[in-house]
């Protein structure tokens, strides 16, 4: 495949003036993707200059992130090899265009590489959501940061049909929750992760993002104070380091293919906030990345097992020598008839006081009922 029958060069004047740090330690698309771009490259930015709005409008949100990026600190003695492969090209419809972004990130995944989504909105992740089967055999699993479920508005696009595809809501708010919602997400098994939870216990948030192919961080889930860059403002939302924390989680998740920042409407945007608030958040993504410690209780040796007997189930726990962090057992027959999905230090503790961590409940539950 040939990334630029699919991606524009980034803009001159984008690059133009003094450049900053981190713009001086990436590859840049200035004439057209070459091998040296692509050469052992880790992390790709890619820029979606539209939303998707009945028809593609172009807009200023890829650049603008990206001008905020670019000023930041980085050192690239550290890696990771990242490179900025321009903009998607706009195809003649909607399916088309998304076809085509869905195209090249399976190319880029397959290739190992972290992909970031820089602009456009919430149905490119029906893109993302076509490519990842292509990548991967086993259970599917994908995090939405948003209100709530946008995926729900374009079901008669008809772009899901891999029945291996779970969602993870996180910062969800129950008052968006439409009948026509609730009756669309039975179709797909997920987990909810509410935005009082998110408040309560952001650090709960951590196992949803470790056990994820990928992640849409959609600018809807962010308090309108600290991110006035959106087409609809809201007062409720996660904060802006809560933000930043996520994607840093985002980052340190080894099995996490690609990153999407969505929903940023720059003419509703004051002083660049937002554009700066999302390149902090990538620039934590890819802090995170380079702290990965590849790890699996399924395929590593440095764990240790936990076994908590309760009235109903036996329940097994894995914890890591190495980075402290925690897996459990959960019965999914159409895997290999347990599956090990990570968790938190809180659910061992709940087992210990003879209660079910609510996560392992839920999984369980949509273990049977995708049975």
């Amino acid at each position: 495949m040939d990334l630029n029958d699919y991606l524009n060069p980034l803009k001159p004047d984008l690059l133009q003036g003094e450049p900053g740090e981190f713009q001086r330690n990436i590859r840049l698309n200035r004439e057209g993707i070459t091998r040296q771009h692509l050469k052992d490259l880790d992390i790709a930015l890619v820029g979606v200059p539209f939303y998707f709005e009945g028809t593609l409008k172009e807009n200023q949100a890829s650049d603008r992130i990206r001008r905020a990026l670019y000023q930041l600190a980085f050192d690239s003695r550290q890696g990771p090899a990242m490179a900025d492969l321009g903009d998607m090209k706009q195809g003649q419809t909607i399916r088309e265009t998304l076809y085509g972004l869905s195209d090249a990130l399976t190319h880029l995944m397959e290739s190992g590489v972290f992909v970031i989504v820089l602009g456009g909105d919430s149905l490119l992740n029906l893109a993302v959501l076509r490519s990842l089967p292509r990548v991967t055999q086993n259970e599917l699993f994908y995090a939405l940061t948003e209100p709530y479920l946008s995926l729900a508005e374009y079901s008669g696009l008809d772009m899901i049909s891999d029945q291996r595809i779970h969602l993870y809501h996180l910062a969800s708010q129950a008052h968006y929750h439409t009948q026509e919602q609730k009756v669309w997400t039975r179709s797909f098994v997920h987990e909810s992760y509410r935005l009082g939870k998110i408040r309560e216990h952001l650090a709960g948030a951590e196992p949803y993002l470790r056990g994820a192919d990928g992640l849409a961080l959609s600018v809807k889930a962010i308090k309108n104070a600290d991110a006035p860059g959106q087409k609809t403002a809201s007062p409720n939302g996660i904060y802006g380091e809560d933000v930043c924390q996520l994607a840093g989680y985002a980052g340190l998740a080894d099995h996490l293919r690609v990153c999407c920042v969505l929903d940023y409407y720059p003419e509703h945007d004051r002083q660049q906030v937002t554009a700066k608030l999302m390149a902090q958040a990538i620039w934590y993504a890819i802090e995170g990345f380079r702290s990965r410690i590849p790890e699996h209780p399924e395929k590593d040796g440095h764990f240790k097992k936990f076994l908590v007997n309760l009235d109903e189930h036996s329940l097994v726990f894995y914890k890591s020598e190495r980075t402290s962090r925690w897996w459990m057992e959960v019965p999914f027959p159409r895997a290999t008839g347990t599956m090990v999905i990570p968790c938190h230090y809180d659910d061992y503790q709940t087992a210990c006081r003879h209660e079910i961590p609510a996560r392992w409940l839920r999984a369980y539950q949509n273990a049977q009922q995708g049975s």
